[in-house]
């Protein structure tokens, strides 16, 4: 989920927060770790472009990849 507001970020954080706490902080990534590299690869695909215009693209490419496999 894309974060569209800071109060979603902060929701995002809450989650986060609660996890670590309840496992005493012995979790090794958190369960959502990987949906946050697809979301900052998104969010990123500015600075991507700069290096070759394709790479922007396939930032978005992948978000959506990623969000479509979890709407399964």
């Amino acid at each position: 989920m894309l974060p569209e507001s800071l109060s979603e970020l902060r929701q995002k954080r809450r989650n986060s927060e609660a996890w670590f706490k309840e496992s005493f902080g012995q979790i090794g990534r958190a369960p959502d770790f990987m949906s946050n590299v697809c979301v900052g690869l998104y969010n990123f695909r500015g600075e991507l472009e700069k290096n070759d215009p394709r790479f922007g693209k396939h930032a978005v490419d992948y978000y959506r990849y990623c969000a479509r496999m979890i709407l399964r």
